[in-house]
């Protein structure tokens, strides 16, 4: 009976430190700490599950230089129920060891190694457990664009070790729980030497042909240097509940038209937006339009 007592402590003081250490791994935002994530982990080989959640953090800056290599480091905090915890201190006074967390950025592999350094199972109420780490290598931006990082699971090698100084380990193999968020972080990868994207500006004119009840609607988008944005326009005709829309593909001079047909007489709302490109950023111009 007192080994089977001491089995199931041992699963759930597990359960309690791989949390500590795998999901410490990394954190949803370069600039802000993460939201909590489930891991659903089995320990002895199985003998025992439970899921745990944390708060974690990284120093990934907002935005990375194209070709640079960039150390990543990490915190978080663990807070245990007290319930748990208890489970855990029966078993052993302190909890060490480490962990192969699977990450990737953008779907490559990214792995990092983590080390939980002996830490105290308290007392007495919740168990509150602080780790930092660092990713196996330092990430290399070899693409320009927006990245994502994500946490997929992570292995856990973990020892307690009781006031006699008895040393028992104990693994664990951790999964995200089906309905977690494992976004864990996000940047962006600037090329210097891209063009720089400019504000634009969207002017919008309309014109009504009352024989053909038909509307012409025309736009034009610059630049703030004045030259001509590329790209596409999308246009709204809205009356009431009823909507008309177009798309409509800038020429070179960074115009284009359209002409809504079956148009009645009537007060009406034309919402052009451009949908900008690589070197023009997004506008739109809003229009009221009485028709007679």
């Amino acid at each position: 009976m007192r080994n089977s007592v001491l089995r199931r402590v041992a699963a759930t003081g597990a359960s309690l430190a791989v949390a500590s250490v795998g999901l410490a791994a990394f954190a949803p935002s370069a600039t802000a700490a993460s939201g909590e994530m489930t891991f659903n982990c089995k320990l002895l080989n199985g003998f025992s599950s439970a899921d745990f959640t944390t708060v974690a953090d990284t120093d990934l800056p907002a935005s990375v230089q194209l070709g640079s290599s960039t150390p990543v480091n990490f915190t978080a905090t663990i807070t245990i129920p007290e319930a748990t915890a208890n489970l855990a201190r029966n078993f052993g006074s302190t909890v060490e060891g480490k962990a192969a967390i699977a990450t990737t950025i953008n779907d490559a592999a990214a792995p990092a190694s983590v080390t939980l350094p002996a830490t105290s199972t308290g007392t007495s109420g919740p168990l509150v457990l602080s780790v930092a780490g660092t990713a196996d290598a330092a990430y290399v931006a070899d693409s320009a664009g927006k990245k994502t990082v994500k946490l997929t699971g992570y292995n856990a090698d973990l020892v307690f070790k009781n006031a006699a100084g008895t040393a028992t380990p104990v693994d664990a193999k951790c999964t995200a729980a089906p309905t977690a968020d494992t976004t864990v972080d996000t940047f962006d990868v600037i090329d210097p030497n891209a063009p720089a994207v400019q504000a634009t500006e969207t002017t919008a004119t309309t014109k009504y042909k009352k024989k053909q009840a038909k509307l012409v609607a025309k736009v034009e988008v610059l630049n703030e240097d004045g030259s001509a944005a590329a790209g596409d326009v999308k246009m709204v005709l809205k009356k009431g509940k009823k909507k008309a829309k177009a798309s409509v593909t800038l020429n070179k001079k960074g115009k284009g038209k359209n002409a809504f047909t079956k148009v009645a007489p009537g007060k009406y709302k034309l919402v052009v937006k451009y949908k900008g490109s690589e070197t023009s950023k997004k506008s739109k111009e809003t229009l009221t339009v009485k028709v007679k």
